[in-house]
């Protein structure tokens, strides 16, 4: 019991200045002061961005009471726009990254809506006990994603061989020259709150030219959020993502030396295919 209490507002326990939420920041921060109501910030500031979800419709930010009984959460955002949002740092993490990748966010709503409808029609009208592989690879996306620009493809094999040695010792100078690391998914931010060197990532692979890091931070997502959109189909599947151990990106953790990176725990070998 705590003797009537207010609860403690998840909004106080982030800590802005972590590096993974620093391209966040400038939105998210504000809103975790003590007298601003969240949710209403956070529709001023889609509103301003001119944010739409795949049916053109504009998205806003709604409460949980707001979804209807038995329709469900993915359908609800492609036929109104509105984004049921609780009051829980997961959600919160949600919305922030519906604002600072839209089109991204959009058409994975799309493609789940439309993947939903299908299973509907093929079973006569009764709801799937299951995602299947599609839907299964999008919440992936949604939930536990990293998305890793690079203008060097060799960094990707390297990762994809689990070959961490070059990936975070040999390359560790690239990372904010030629390499940088977006988090998208928002189950990895709320993991992040109270973070541990074992969150891993599904990493989503974007090639870049060279001259795409001269631009500000704002244009390097823009373009990002362009080109995923572009990339996300229903042959999306779970073997398209790379694991990340997140803690071991170059200044996202303290004393990240050999022995740091030997931790075959964290750090684990590829396995034979």
């Amino acid at each position: 019991m705590n003797g009537g209490a207010e609860p403690v507002d998840f909004r106080f326990g982030i800590d802005w200045h972590q590096p993974w939420l620093a391209p966040l920041r400038v939105r998210g921060e504000p809103l975790c002061q003590p007298q601003v109501d969240w949710r209403s910030a956070l529709n001023e500031q889609a509103l301003r961005s001119g944010m739409r979800n795949h049916r053109d419709l504009p998205v806003r930010f709604v409460a949980q009471s707001d979804l209807p009984s038995g329709q469900g959460y993915e359908a609800f955002i492609s036929a109104t726009g509105q984004v049921p949002t609780r009051n829980n740092a997961h959600d919160f993490f949600n919305a922030q990254v519906w604002l600072a990748f839209p089109r991204i966010k959009a058409r994975l709503n799309a493609l789940q809506a439309e993947d939903i409808a299908r299973q509907l029609i093929e079973s006569g009208g009764v709801v799937a006990g299951h995602r299947g592989q599609l839907r299964d690879a999008l919440t992936i996306f949604d939930e536990s994603s990293a998305l890793l620009v690079s203008s060097d493809v060799s960094l990707f094999a390297a990762l994809r061989a689990h070959d961490w040695s070059s990936v975070f010792i040999e390359r560790r100078d690239d990372f904010g020259q030629t390499c940088e690391v977006y988090l998208f998914g928002h189950a990895l931010m709320e993991k992040l709150v109270a973070p541990y060197k074992g969150i891993t990532a599904h990493a989503w692979l974007v090639e870049v030219d060279e001259d795409y890091f001269d631009l500000p931070e704002a244009d390097r997502m823009a373009h990002v959020d362009g080109v995923i959109a572009g990339q996300l189909t229903s042959a999306l599947r779970n073997r398209d993502y790379a694991p990340l151990p997140l803690m071991g990106i170059p200044g996202w953790a303290e004393a990240q030396d050999a022995d740091f990176y030997a931790d075959s725990s964290v750090f684990r070998s590829g396995r034979n295919r």
